[in-house]
């Protein structure tokens, strides 16, 4: 997996000239200069054309209702539009499965097959969510025209104000339950997804997460940037590179 180290030559861009950056996330801003670390592995410079990329919550469709916004487990007739004909496709989902109320979640019911409920166990929707996606994968899609990768679970942290160093270890390989379920529908796909296991080496990093700066609690779920995902796309770079 390598180890975390400092990298005085970090970071590697301004953070305050990055137009995809929210506030929120920028910690150079608000003064955490001490995440700055990269993992020691293997990358090479990216040479591959990409024509588009994918970024989506549930990865199953959410449609507008009578009754209001449902979330339907056995759909993704979004994807039709969306994802067809690209050079590569990066998938990621289960963050956004952990929200809890209408306004943060953004459905007010789920459909599972014929039945329609206010919620139900998220590991179990995820799971059923992500077997939709899968079976949709294997039915539309051409392994000869689209790379598709799955960008694997980010973790949270219990705690994370005040840490200022990557865990200094050995860290116990807990393997998350909804990791389980990914592992377990991609061996399942017929379709060749390649996954970006990112999950251990970002369960090092608790120190890596923005300080709360309106004192509404920690916030051990998001990222800083620069920060861990910029290590994450280097990564993904060295599997284009190399695969």
């Amino acid at each position: 997996m390598g180890s975390w180290v400092v990298d005085p030559s970090y970071p590697p861009y301004d953070s305050s000239s990055c137009p995809f950056l929210d506030a929120q996330f920028d910690c150079q801003k608000h003064s955490r200069t001490d995440c700055l670390f990269i993992i020691i592995a293997l990358l090479m410079n990216l040479a591959l054309k990409i024509t588009y990329q994918v970024w989506t919550q549930y990865l199953v469709d959410i449609v507008e209702e009578s009754l209001g916004r449902v979330l339907n487990l056995d759909s993704i007739q979004a994807g039709n539009k969306s994802w067809l004909g690209t050079d590569l496709l990066i998938f990621n989902t289960w963050h956004w499965w952990t929200y809890i109320g209408p306004s943060s979640q953004g459905w007010d019911y789920i459909r599972d097959d014929s039945n329609l409920v206010k919620d139900m166990d998220r590991l179990e929707a995820f799971h059923k969510g992500l077997n939709t996606w899968a079976a949709w994968v294997d039915q539309n899609l051409d392994p000869s025209k689209t790379k598709v990768f799955f960008h694997g679970i980010s973790p949270k942290h219990t705690h994370c104000t005040g840490e200022t160093e990557p865990y200094k270890g050995p860290y116990p390989e807990v393997l998350l339950p909804e990791n389980g379920i990914v592992n377990r529908v991609l061996k399942s796909i017929k379709y060749k997804v390649y996954l970006l296991d990112i999950t251990l080496l970002s369960q090092l990093r608790n120190d890596g997460h923005p300080e709360d700066q309106e004192a509404k609690g920690e916030d051990c779920s998001h990222w800083c940037l620069p920060g861990v995902p910029d290590t994450w796309n280097l990564l993904l770079n060295a599997a284009l590179t190399t695969s």
